[in-house]
């Protein structure tokens, strides 16, 4: 390759690079985000023994709909 082939290629899989950077960035924020609302919601049905008797009387009754 020459100088200026390898100067395009170089642009163009730094740019890669950083498109591919961001887009994981962002899946792992969306992640965190929507663990943490996870967590929080076991964390209230823990706190709970009716409301978690309740959830899992619900959850039953859902799966044996489908």
């Amino acid at each position: 390759m020459d100088d200026k082939t390898l100067q395009y290629f170089a642009q163009d899989m730094s740019g890669k690079l950083t498109q591919a950077e961001l887009e994981a960035s962002e899946f792992k924020a969306r992640y965190q985000t929507e663990r943490e609302k996870v967590v929080h919601f076991e964390q209230v049905l823990e706190s709970d023994q009716a409301l978690k008797e309740l959830f899992d009387e619900a959850a039953s009754k859902m799966k044996e709909g489908n």
